[in-house]
């Protein structure tokens, strides 16, 4: 199971501005260029991150978005949830809509670890952690 392109160019904005100062906004173009993203996606992707109150968004000649929260108070598990809704990583891995502990999938029982596992590393990593590992990614090459 992998993250959605959403969800990873979503994590990969509040990456980009996790390594700025909190006060600093920036334009979705200059974000969109920074991480190789596509511009017309992250426009569409900013919105949900606005609504879900991941960041603010302020418009005119010195407009743009900032972080509406401190990076390390943002998990993963947030972004993936603000793009994807909340069900998306807790749905059955074979996409069977009666799944459930009173009857199962054939892979209910193995998923249900993988998926907790998942879940609780999702819900301890920060947007901070990954700024921090990018930023000395980026200072090494």
């Amino acid at each position: 199971m992998g993250i959605s392109t959403p969800a990873q160019y979503a994590v990969r904005a509040l990456v980009c501005l996790a390594g700025r100062s909190a006060s600093t906004t920036m334009r979705v173009r200059e974000i969109a260029d920074a991480e190789g993203i596509p511009y017309a996606f992250l426009a569409k992707l900013i919105p949900q991150l606005v609504q879900g109150r991941l960041l603010d968004s302020f418009k005119g000649p010195n407009g743009g978005v900032r972080l509406a929260i401190l990076p390390h108070s943002i998990t993963i598990l947030n972004v993936i949830e603000c793009i994807e809704g909340p069900e998306s990583l807790t749905q059955c891995f074979l996409g069977l809509p009666a799944c459930s502990e009173v009857a199962p999938c054939p892979a209910h029982d193995e998923w249900k670890g993988i998926r907790e596992g998942l879940l609780r590393r999702l819900r301890a990593a920060s947007i901070a952690d990954l700024a921090v590992i990018s930023q000395s990614r980026r200072q090494k090459g």
